[in-house]
């Protein structure tokens, strides 16, 4: 099989920059979490900080981490933060079958003090954990 270079594929800094989205944050409803991502804007010739309020958007965000450190309970916050804003939530769940997760979406949504039936048409499930081939 003969390599080709597609030459689409190879754009400069500056044409690429041209064309980057405009940055936001998206809520995590996590406290902390969302001041710790930020813009950069000049001001008197200084850098300054700008905090995005969540994590910034059209990122690639990858949770890692050993057992019981947390990883779910983000994930579920998260999904339950983005619904109640109105969002469609689409959750992916390969350990856990899609039934206790909702199970535990329902208890957590009461603790962050969000109408559970404010939600629950809102997020959708692909249950990787109950059907697998």
């Amino acid at each position: 099989m003969e390599e080709k270079i597609l030459k689409e594929g190879i754009v400069s800094l500056k044409k690429a920059g041209e064309k980057a989205p405009q940055i936001f944050g998206i809520k995590t409803g996590i406290e902390g979490l969302d001041d710790l991502f930020f813009i950069t804007k000049m001001e008197r010739g200084k850098p300054k900080k700008i905090p995005l309020g969540g994590f910034p958007s059209f990122a690639v965000v990858n949770i890692t981490g050993i057992s019981d450190t947390g990883k779910s309970l983000m994930a579920e916050q998260f999904a339950i933060t983005q619904a109640s804003l109105g969002y469609p939530v689409c959750f992916i769940t390969v350990e856990s079958p899609a039934v206790f997760v909702a199970s535990s979406l329902k208890e957590k949504s009461k603790v962050m003090g969000i109408d559970y039936k404010d939600i629950e048409d809102k997020i959708y499930f692909i249950d990787a954990a109950s059907y697998s081939q």
